[in-house]
Protein backbone atom coordinates (compact mmCIF):
# COMPACT_ATOMS: atom_id res chain seq x y z
CA UNK A 1 0.00 0.00 0.00
CA UNK A 2 1.04 3.90 -0.64
CA UNK A 3 2.43 5.94 2.06
CA UNK A 4 -0.31 8.25 1.46
CA UNK A 5 -3.43 5.40 1.01
CA UNK A 6 -1.89 4.03 4.40
CA UNK A 7 -1.91 7.44 5.87
CA UNK A 8 -5.70 8.21 4.49
CA UNK A 9 -6.70 4.59 5.64
CA UNK A 10 -5.61 5.56 9.59
CA UNK A 11 -7.14 8.51 9.58
CA UNK A 12 -10.41 7.13 8.02
CA UNK A 13 -10.55 4.18 10.68
CA UNK A 14 -10.15 6.91 13.04
CA UNK A 15 -13.19 8.77 12.32
CA UNK A 16 -15.06 5.45 12.20
CA UNK A 17 -13.73 4.63 15.72
CA UNK A 18 -14.68 8.65 16.99
CA UNK A 19 -18.22 8.64 15.30
CA UNK A 20 -19.71 5.01 16.14
CA UNK A 21 -20.94 6.03 19.13
CA UNK A 22 -21.32 9.60 18.56
CA UNK A 23 -24.63 11.19 19.86
CA UNK A 24 -26.84 14.51 20.50
CA UNK A 25 -25.02 17.82 19.49
CA UNK A 26 -27.61 18.43 16.77
CA UNK A 27 -27.05 22.34 16.79
CA UNK A 28 -23.00 22.07 16.19
CA UNK A 29 -24.08 19.17 13.79
CA UNK A 30 -26.04 21.70 11.35
CA UNK A 31 -23.98 24.64 11.97
CA UNK A 32 -21.30 22.59 10.61
CA UNK A 33 -23.54 21.60 7.42
CA UNK A 34 -24.70 25.15 7.00
CA UNK A 35 -20.34 26.33 7.02
CA UNK A 36 -19.76 22.85 4.57
CA UNK A 37 -22.52 24.64 2.01
CA UNK A 38 -20.60 25.03 -1.09
CA UNK A 39 -21.12 28.61 -2.67
CA UNK A 40 -19.52 30.62 -5.01
CA UNK A 41 -18.03 33.33 -1.84
CA UNK A 42 -14.76 32.85 -0.48
CA UNK A 43 -14.52 32.59 3.58
CA UNK A 44 -12.57 31.87 6.36
CA UNK A 45 -12.01 28.34 8.01
CA UNK A 46 -14.47 27.16 10.53
CA UNK A 47 -12.95 26.44 14.07
CA UNK A 48 -14.40 24.19 16.51
CA UNK A 49 -12.93 24.78 20.31
CA UNK A 50 -13.49 23.51 23.19
CA UNK A 51 -12.05 21.64 26.81
CA UNK A 52 -9.78 18.89 26.33
CA UNK A 53 -12.16 15.83 25.94
CA UNK A 54 -15.15 18.04 25.03
CA UNK A 55 -15.92 15.96 21.94
CA UNK A 56 -14.50 17.72 19.19
CA UNK A 57 -13.21 14.95 17.45
CA UNK A 58 -15.91 12.54 17.66
CA UNK A 59 -18.07 16.04 16.35
CA UNK A 60 -15.68 16.80 13.19
CA UNK A 61 -15.60 12.04 12.69
CA UNK A 62 -19.50 12.53 12.75
CA UNK A 63 -19.37 15.34 10.38
CA UNK A 64 -16.66 13.38 8.16
CA UNK A 65 -18.74 9.95 8.07
CA UNK A 66 -22.19 12.24 7.21
CA UNK A 67 -20.61 14.39 4.56
CA UNK A 68 -18.82 11.05 2.98
CA UNK A 69 -22.25 9.54 2.70
CA UNK A 70 -24.41 12.81 1.87
CA UNK A 71 -22.13 14.36 -0.74
CA UNK A 72 -20.25 11.80 -3.05
CA UNK A 73 -19.09 14.12 -5.71
CA UNK A 74 -17.45 16.45 -2.51
CA UNK A 75 -13.95 15.98 -2.66
CA UNK A 76 -13.35 15.07 1.00
CA UNK A 77 -9.89 15.24 2.83
CA UNK A 78 -9.24 14.99 6.70
CA UNK A 79 -6.65 14.53 9.72
CA UNK A 80 -7.19 13.53 13.20
CA UNK A 81 -4.26 14.04 15.40
CA UNK A 82 -2.91 10.92 16.72
CA UNK A 83 -4.63 8.90 14.11
CA UNK A 84 -0.90 8.47 13.06
CA UNK A 85 2.92 8.56 14.24
CA UNK A 86 3.13 11.79 12.26
CA UNK A 87 -0.34 13.34 12.64
CA UNK A 88 1.16 15.79 15.20
CA UNK A 89 3.97 16.97 13.25
CA UNK A 90 3.17 20.14 11.17
CA UNK A 91 5.55 19.19 8.13
CA UNK A 92 4.17 15.82 7.66
CA UNK A 93 0.68 17.17 7.88
CA UNK A 94 0.75 19.84 5.13
CA UNK A 95 2.72 17.34 2.94
CA UNK A 96 -0.09 14.94 3.23
CA UNK A 97 -2.35 17.22 2.57
CA UNK A 98 -0.79 18.38 -0.23
CA UNK A 99 -0.01 15.35 -1.82
CA UNK A 100 -4.23 14.00 -1.08
CA UNK A 101 -5.41 17.22 -2.78
CA UNK A 102 -2.97 16.84 -5.59
CA UNK A 103 -4.27 13.47 -6.30
CA UNK A 104 -7.79 14.51 -6.15
CA UNK A 105 -7.65 16.81 -9.51
CA UNK A 106 -4.05 14.83 -11.18
CA UNK A 107 -1.49 13.53 -11.03
CA UNK A 108 1.02 14.46 -8.03
CA UNK A 109 4.19 15.11 -8.42
CA UNK A 110 6.36 12.69 -5.86
CA UNK A 111 8.86 16.40 -5.63
CA UNK A 112 7.66 18.68 -2.60
CA UNK A 113 9.39 21.12 -0.79
CA UNK A 114 10.54 20.15 2.77
CA UNK A 115 10.19 23.67 4.50
CA UNK A 116 6.64 23.98 6.47
CA UNK A 117 6.89 27.70 4.78
CA UNK A 118 7.28 26.71 1.27
CA UNK A 119 5.33 24.23 1.36
CA UNK A 120 2.78 26.51 2.22
CA UNK A 121 3.28 27.98 -1.09
CA UNK A 122 2.16 24.60 -2.46
CA UNK A 123 -1.09 24.02 -0.02
CA UNK A 124 -2.77 27.56 -0.55
CA UNK A 125 -3.04 26.53 -4.39
CA UNK A 126 -4.55 23.47 -4.13
CA UNK A 127 -7.27 24.75 -2.60
CA UNK A 128 -8.43 26.79 -5.58
CA UNK A 129 -8.93 23.18 -7.57
CA UNK A 130 -12.30 23.25 -5.68
CA UNK A 131 -14.99 23.81 -8.05
CA UNK A 132 -18.88 24.02 -7.88
CA UNK A 133 -18.91 20.78 -9.47
CA UNK A 134 -16.50 19.07 -7.12
CA UNK A 135 -16.19 21.07 -4.04
CA UNK A 136 -13.44 20.60 -1.70
CA UNK A 137 -14.69 19.81 2.16
CA UNK A 138 -11.14 19.78 4.32
CA UNK A 139 -10.89 18.64 7.96
CA UNK A 140 -8.37 19.19 10.35
CA UNK A 141 -8.71 17.68 14.09
CA UNK A 142 -6.66 19.55 17.20
CA UNK A 143 -4.43 22.23 15.63
CA UNK A 144 -3.13 22.94 19.14
CA UNK A 145 -1.46 19.49 18.90
CA UNK A 146 0.86 20.76 15.83
CA UNK A 147 3.94 22.16 17.65
CA UNK A 148 7.24 23.23 16.82
CA UNK A 149 9.39 24.28 20.04
CA UNK A 150 7.07 24.39 21.90
CA UNK A 151 4.47 26.92 20.04
CA UNK A 152 1.92 26.03 17.43
CA UNK A 153 2.69 25.76 14.31
CA UNK A 154 -0.12 27.80 11.97
CA UNK A 155 1.60 29.77 8.85
CA UNK A 156 0.23 26.89 6.28
CA UNK A 157 -2.96 27.96 7.29
CA UNK A 158 -5.34 30.44 5.17
CA UNK A 159 -7.23 33.45 6.43
CA UNK A 160 -9.80 33.32 3.62
CA UNK A 161 -10.27 30.17 1.26
CA UNK A 162 -11.14 30.07 -2.02
CA UNK A 163 -14.62 29.53 -3.72
CA UNK A 164 -16.48 25.99 -3.07
CA UNK A 165 -13.34 24.95 -0.53
CA UNK A 166 -14.44 24.90 3.40
CA UNK A 167 -11.74 24.06 6.06
CA UNK A 168 -13.02 22.68 9.26
CA UNK A 169 -10.51 22.87 12.29
CA UNK A 170 -10.46 22.28 16.18
CA UNK A 171 -8.25 23.09 18.76
CA UNK A 172 -8.48 23.47 22.45
CA UNK A 173 -8.65 26.91 24.25
CA UNK A 174 -4.64 28.92 24.64
CA UNK A 175 -2.52 29.97 22.33
CA UNK A 176 -4.17 28.69 19.31
CA UNK A 177 -7.16 30.30 19.66
CA UNK A 178 -4.95 33.35 20.25
CA UNK A 179 -3.28 33.29 17.00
Amino acid sequence: VPPLEEERLHHQEFAQRRARDFTGQAGPLAEIERYLSPTSEPTAPLLVHGASGSGKSALLAKTVADHQSRYAHHKLVFRFSGATATSTDPRSLVDGLCRELGQLSRPDSPDLPLDVNKLTVVFRPRLELATAEHPLALFVDALDQLQVADRPELSWLPDKLPAHARLVVSAIPGPILDS
